[in-house]
């Protein structure tokens, strides 16, 4: 009897994939009524997949994300119907919490998220460091095992802020590269702004970076600012996913970065912007991105904090758009194929840019969500209808990045090109393959 691979296609889905872009995304959410908050209660943003649960003490407001469905399934009285959506703006109204402790439990964690798993540090500290630190005893969230636990165990958090993790030992230089991005112009809507060029330069032996601090500086609002991202400048690629600013104005990129013994190798601290409206509130402000702490062994040398030029918020200027739906070549359904099956097309998306400008697509990452490991394909490509892109498979086997280089592909404003990924069906009977696309920045 042969052997047949079930296979399941969407464009829709609930896990973490990337699209990167130049210009706006346009899989903007859908406009949510005014509602009423109390506390306890679960909310999200329309079209978004992050929930967050609302706090209140006196006149501060907190939320705090829950990390994945089943932590929000191991608390009993909260309901998936209950969710309640509100705007980005009512979002906006309460500061993100990323300090909890467990019941009966008396350490404090720090939480970094990323995606649907993340990391916790102990805040290892005394109470006079603690508020010295500037944390804030009042947003500290008491939550179950189950939560706590799905947080992997990273580094203490030592002293006033000091962090302390486990790496290569070696020496490490990190300093603001001469051609970190000059003062400029943040528009509203715009995609990983660049703020700040660091260098890290490795000594006799490779140095293993776990971590970076970045912190909002200058004359200018957090919220001025959606979120903080890290690219390789090496691949344009992103680094990790972006990050949101917390109650210290800072965003950790808890990625793991190698630089080999005597290399020097840069990234730019970026930002996303908000909506042109929200923009417009805080125009004329200067924000600066700064980094502020490296999570290494090494001995680092270089004064911290670095920082880039500052960039003016703009909320006036309308800038490129880019629509993105599902494309032609899409199967847009279940089907049922046999192991051994060759170059067969598994999702496409259709990108169209809007009539105001060209638009540069410099890479995609597809989540495969499905029960397929990576050892079940093979020859896993991206074209653009004229070049096949070879995909990196990550070591988890769940994301296949394809790079289009630092040019990107270009698509003229008012036009449109499709991406599709294909590959070939190696082995994996009865199991499942979903190549989806999630984020848009």
């Amino acid at each position: 009897m042969s052997k047949k691979f079930k296979k399941v296609f969407s464009v829709t889905t609930s896990v973490t994939t990337i699209l990167w872009m130049s210009g706006i995304a346009a899989l903007a959410p859908m406009a949510a009524m005014a509602v009423t908050i109390n506390e306890g209660d679960t909310i999200r943003v329309a079209n978004t997949f992050d929930v967050y649960i609302a706090k209140y003490v006196g006149s501060k407001l907190f939320k705090r994300l829950i990390l994945n469905p089943d932590v929000f399934n191991s608390y009993r009285h909260l309901s998936w119907g209950a969710v309640k959506t509100v705007t980005q703006a009512e979002m906006d109204s309460f500061t993100t919490s990323d300090l909890v402790r467990a019941l009966n439990d008396t350490k404090v964690y720090k939480l970094i998220p990323n995606g649907d798993v993340g990391t916790k540090q102990w805040v290892n500290m005394s109470a006079e460091a603690f508020t010295a630190g500037g944390y804030d005893w009042d947003s500290i969230y008491v939550i179950n095992d189950v939560d706590r636990d799905n947080y992997t165990a990273g580094s203490d958090i030592i002293g006033a802020g000091a962090t302390v993790t486990p790496g290569v030992a070696g020496a490490l230089t990190v300093s603001l590269a001469s051609d970190t991005p000059a003062a400029g112009v943040a528009v509203g809507g715009a995609a990983r702004v660049p703020f700040t060029k660091v260098s890290f330069t490795a000594g006799a032996s490779a140095v293993i970076i776990t971590g970076l601090t970045i912190q909002r500086t200058g004359l200018s609002d957090d919220l001025a600012i959606s979120s903080v991202t890290l690219v390789d400048n090496e691949t344009n690629l992103l680094v990790g996913l972006s990050q949101t600013l917390n109650a210290l104005h800072q965003a950790t990129i808890a990625e793991t970065l190698t630089i080999p013994a005597n290399t020097t190798k840069s990234y730019t601290i970026s930002a996303n912007m908000p909506v042109l409206a929200t923009a417009a509130t805080y125009a004329g402000q200067i924000a600066s991105l700064s980094l502020v702490s490296v999570a290494t062994t090494a001995t680092v040398s270089g004064v911290l904090p670095i920082t880039g030029n500052g960039q003016t918020i703009n909320g006036t200027l309308t800038i490129g758009s880019a629509a993105v739906t599902a494309g032609s070549l899409d199967p847009n359904t279940a089907a049922t194929k046999e192991v051994g099956t060759t170059n067969y097309k598994f999702s496409a998306i259709k990108i169209t840019a809007g009539a105001t400008e060209d638009m540069t697509v410099y890479s995609i990452k597809w989540n495969q969500a499905g029960s397929a490991a990576s050892s079940d394909l093979a020859n896993i490509k991206v074209s653009d209808g004229t070049t096949d892109y070879a995909a990196t498979v990550s070591s988890d086997g769940k994301y296949y990045t394809v790079s289009f280089g630092t040019s990107g592909v270009l698509v003229g404003k008012g036009l449109n090109k499709e991406f599709t990924i294909k590959g070939d069906i190696a082995s994996g009977s009865a199991r499942s393959i979903y190549f989806d696309i999630y984020r848009n920045t």
